[in-house]
């Protein structure tokens, strides 16, 4: 017993998984000897090759990388033409010549601590117009910076990532592209070394039920409750979470004001238990003046709600403690002592627009993370020049910089 634990650990491991199959086998004179052979010959297999030397990991990482060249190709294109140097030098002759550079076939190489390593099919025109083309492969590559342009620094980027790691930040990538089907399609349960079972959805979600079954609310507030909890943890300032079943999608007239708050006291929980850090839930206020001030119908109440709904003795004492406040949109609502902000579906409307206020909430926040719940921050047609043409760059700029997570 002795000299079976000071065995290498893998050894171990083979030792315990064909004593059990010794151990099964008929106690016949025919089964048994064989039954000890394959155990012997495996034991000897395992003394002779070391345990780090049995699966590769670079040979894990070649599955990894043929799968996502061939579950994403538009991904991988998207990627070279929209975040690495051959993108740029291919919209820059396009540019002038119209369509002399076309990528015809995108191949991932390397997934590594740096980044991305392709290897492209590149048709280029030669001798101007009218020229034929010609076809070439050439290898580029994309750092972890560029990809994940918002709420990274460099020393996370350095690390060198696992295979569940690598399909979390391809994922961010593709959503970041908006090409959220390959975002779909890379959370597959065979994506090798990755995620496993953990993006897989549960049976019988029936999310077409309004409302949904409490089974079906705990899912989607566990998923998002994770994924703030984790980014909050790696330091990203803005955020913004899109979850949209029927009951929470305020375009439909399926939604359902209960199920948004429902999952801001569940997050507010989460976010103190995994963080330690106090949470201020903010629901905007009319905006406008006089007879022109509006707030948007799905948020027309919310704020009396939040405050006057159950949050059980647990959440009576953590707003005791201030641990859980609530507030509006706008940087006079940021306190010192605020840690968290979250903000319900923040939206414009005719005639106002909800991005100024959120920018000097995130610039009074000073870094301190702040979270959007199903924003619609886009430009609403207003009269009087609100919202039109001047200044949108800077406000989709500022939208831009919100990691979705």
């Amino acid at each position: 017993k002795q000299r079976r634990w000071n065995r290498p650990e893998g050894q171990q491991r083979t030792s315990d998984r064909f004593r059990s199959l010794l151990l099964a086998a008929p106690r016949t004179p025919s089964t048994r000897p064989l039954a000890m052979r394959q155990a012997l010959l495996c034991l000897g297999a395992a003394a002779l090759v070391p345990p780090t030397h049995r699966r590769p990991p670079t040979a894990l990482r070649a599955k990894a990388e043929a799968f996502v060249t061939e579950q994403a190709p538009d991904l991988l294109k998207e990627i070279v033409m929209k975040r690495t140097s051959l993108g740029e030098d291919a919209r820059r002759n396009n540019a002038r010549t119209g369509g002399s550079v076309k990528v015809e076939h995108v191949t991932l190489d390397k997934i590594d601590g740096n980044g991305l390593e392709f290897t492209c099919s590149v048709k280029r025109r030669a001798g101007g117009f009218g020229g034929g083309f010609s076809t070439e492969d050439e290898t580029t590559a994309a750092n972890w910076g560029d990809l994940l342009e918002c709420g990274w620094e460099e020393d996370q980027c350095e690390v060198d990532p696992d295979g569940a790691t690598a399909q979390r930040r391809l994922m961010q990538v593709a959503c970041s592209l908006g090409l959220n089907g390959d975002a779909a399609r890379l959370l597959s349960t065979e994506f090798p070394g990755g995620l496993g079972d953990a993006g897989a959805l549960p049976d019988n979600l029936w999310l077409n039920n309004i409302p949904a079954s409490k089974k079906a609310r705990s899912h989607l507030g566990d998923a998002v409750c994770d994924a703030v909890v984790q980014a909050i943890l790696e330091e990203a300032p803005t955020l913004q979470v899109t979850v949209k079943p029927p009951e929470l999608d305020p375009e439909m007239d399926t939604y359902r004001i209960g199920t948004l708050l429902e999952l801001a006291r569940h997050l507010a929980f989460r976010v103190i238990e995994g963080t330690g850090r106090k949470v201020r839930i903010c629901v905007q206020a009319p905006m406008g003046e006089g007879i022109f001030s509006g707030l948007p119908l799905s948020l027309n109440g919310v704020r009396k709600l939040l405050e006057m709904m159950d949050w059980g003795s647990q959440g009576a004492e953590l707003q005791q403690k201030k641990f859980i406040r609530f507030g509006a949109v706008g940087s006079e609502w940021v306190d010192s002592d605020d840690e968290v902000f979250v903000v319900l579906a923040p939206q414009s409307i005719v005639g106002n627009s909800i991005v100024p206020l959120l920018q000097d909430m995130v610039e009074a926040a000073k870094g301190r993370p702040v979270i959007l719940i199903n924003g619609r921050m886009g430009d609403v047609q207003s009269s009087a020049g609100v919202m039109s043409y001047r200044g949108r760059a800077d406000r989709l700029d500022f939208v831009d910089e919100f990691r979705e997570c």
